[in-house]
Order: structure tokens, then C-alpha cells, then sequence
């Protein structure tokens, strides 16, 4: 169990709060959404211990990060967004190097090559780093922070930067991995959330806008979901931020609320079914809403005047 009571923190005094008084709980594994700049990389840098909260306190499966770190380093392996590799060494130098750190021992060799197979890199273990594509280098991380007997793995945008098959390959490795780790994915791309579907935690500006499943959010989005033909709907399409062509080539997908159409020419709205994406967007599309809502009811404050 990883849990959070109110925790908020910045980076420097007098800087922007990147989170304030945040608090959830996540039971098993789990992905955290959110576009560009939510917060996400600095949550999982805060439950690995490398970034203190200012106030609260973080829980890792009974143990603080903060307080105990030592306790917190046998139960946290994490995986940064960037492929920081030692790039002159072989995968195996590079594993066997980190397996003696972690003190493995007489079973280093065992370990290392257990740790190999798991993420599919067999036929690259005398292989040097710098030659790995960046689907192999993320899957060389991965086998780094498997070393330790971790129960927990944080890993930051796992698919950035690779193919779509590198990109299947790994989240099908997290998959397997959350069947015997608690994996907390952090990402901005939907798809790949959906390896780690049993808790979706949705941050924007560093606030928690959900705690949900793709499921509720599917739920959420009926009926929100349309096809038009855009000869006959075009003030819809100038004034909605959520639409696109669809593949048919001759219809608009437009995500939004209940359309009346009624008295327009042309063939009537067919509902859609929701995808997760349609469901993310819509979710964060409501937020953008309430946000300007609140912005537009906020009193204007007068200037000051100086009276001579």
C-alpha cells in the first residue's frame, strides 16, 4: 500500500506550490495520468524518496521514505524518464556491476541472468549499451531496478521516445511485472495507462482531478459521443474544441454534451460509443470548463486610487 496524507511540496521557498495537501491511497498497481507539467514525475520522485515534501508525510507499504530511507530503498526501485546508461559497458557488466551493489554475492551470476531473460534481452547480453535502441535501453533499466527485491517499481514515461513495437513489448512486460510487483506507471499517453487498468489517478496542475478506473470513466462519457456530418453542423465545429475526422473520410467525431439539432438539414447525430481516450479527454475537457467557469465568476477588483 502506498498512501499519501496531505502532503504538499515546492522546490524552493517562494517558488509555485506543485502540490498542496494531496492525499490518495494506492492498494496495487497503478497508472498516473496527466498532460505535460501535471506533477507527475514529481510525485514519483517523492515516493522514491529523492524529494522531500515540505508538509505531510508519505507512506510506502508501512514505511516513510523520509524518516527511514534505508527501509524505503529495500521496497522502491525506480525508473526515470531518461535512459541513463553506463553506454561503454555490456548489458551484462552493466547488471552484474549493480547486482554486486545490491550484494548478491555468490548468486550474482544466477541473479543477473534470471533478471536478463524476464525482459527479453537474451540475445543481447554482451551487447554494449550505447548499440541499444531505446526499447531495449528502457528494458535494460527495468532489469537494473528488478535486481533489488523490490516490491514496488516506479517507472516515468515508459514508452517515450520508442517504436510501437518497442512500445508493445514493454507495457506487455509491465503487465507481467504487476502480476508480482506493485507497478506505478506515470504517463500522458492514455494507451499506455490502459497496462495498468485496476487504478487510474488523474493529476492536472498538481491537483488530483480523479481517483477512477478506465471503466467509470467510459461510464462518465456516454452519450457524449457523436458523429456528424460537418456540411450540416459547421457552428458545432467552430465552436467545440473536441472533434476530428473520422476514417470514413466523410463524417466528424465530436465529443461534448447532449447536441439538439433539431431543424437542421441533413442526416441526424449517430451516437458513438466512448473509447478511453474520448473519456480522458472529455474528463479533462470538463475540468478546463470548470476552471474557466469559476475565472468567470470571480469579482473584478477595482485598481487603487490615490485621493490628493
Amino acid at each position: 500500500m502506498i498512501a499519501l496524507n496531505h502532503v504538499s511540496f515546492r522546490y524552493k521557498k517562494g517558488a509555485d506550490w506543485g502540490f498542496q495537501r494531496l492525499s490518495f491511497r494506492i492498494p496495487s498497481s497503478a497508472s498516473i495520468l496527466g498532460p505535460s507539467g501535471a506533477g507527475k514525475s514529481t510525485l514519483l520522485k517523492l515516493l522514491a524518496g529523492y524529494l522531500t515534501p515540505r508538509m505531510g508525510n508519505i507512506s510506502i507499504w508501512g514505511v516513510d521514505p523520509i524518516s527511514h530511507p534505508l527501509q524505503a530503498r529495500h521496497r522502491v526501485a525506480y525508473v526515470p524518464q531518461e535512459n541513463q546508461l553506463p553506454l561503454e559497458l555490456t548489458l551484462r557488466e552493466y547488471l552484474t556491476e549493480l547486482a554486486h551493489l545490491d550484494g548478491w554475492g555468490v548468486q550474482t551470476r544466477d541473479k543477473v541472468m534470471q533478471t536478463i531473460a524476464f525482459v527479453h534481452l537474451e540475445s543481447a547480453i554482451k551487447q554494449r549499451l550505447k548499440h541499444f535502441s531505446g526499447g531495449m535501453k528502457r528494458r535494460a533499466l527495468v532489469a537494473g531496478a528488478l535486481l533489488r527485491p523490490c516490491p514496488v517499481l516506479l517507472i516515468d514515461e515508459p514508452t517515450a521516445g520508442l517504436d510501437p513495437d518497442e512500445q508493445a513489448t514493454l507495457l506487455t512486460l509491465l503487465r507481467e511485472l504487476s502480476l508480482t510487483h506493485q507497478v506505478v506507471m506515470a504517463t500522458q499517453v492514455v494507451a499506455d495507462a490502459l497496462a495498468l487498468p485496476n487504478q487510474w489517478l488523474v493529476l492536472n496542475h498538481g491537483q488530483l482531478v480523479t481517483d477512477t478506473t478506465p471503466q467509470r470513466l467510459l461510464d462518465e462519457t456516454q452519450g457524449h459521443v457523436f458523429a456528424l456530418q460537418p456540411q450540416d453542423v459547421q457552428p458545432i465545429l467552430t465552436t467545440s474544441r473536441l472533434w476530428m475526422p473520422m476514417s470514413d473520410g466523410h463524417t466528424v467525431k465530436v465529443i461534448g454534451e447532449q447536441l439538439d439539432l433539431s431543424g437542421q438539414p441533413g442526416n441526424p447525430v449517430e451516437p458513438l460509443a466512448p473509447t478511453v481516450e474520448d473519456a480522458y479527454l472529455w474528463l479533462m475537457e470538463r475540468l478546463r470548463r470548470s476552471q474557466v467557469d469559476v475565472t468567470m465568476a470571480e469579482p473584478s477588483v477595482p485598481a487603487n486610487r490615490s485621493h490628493g
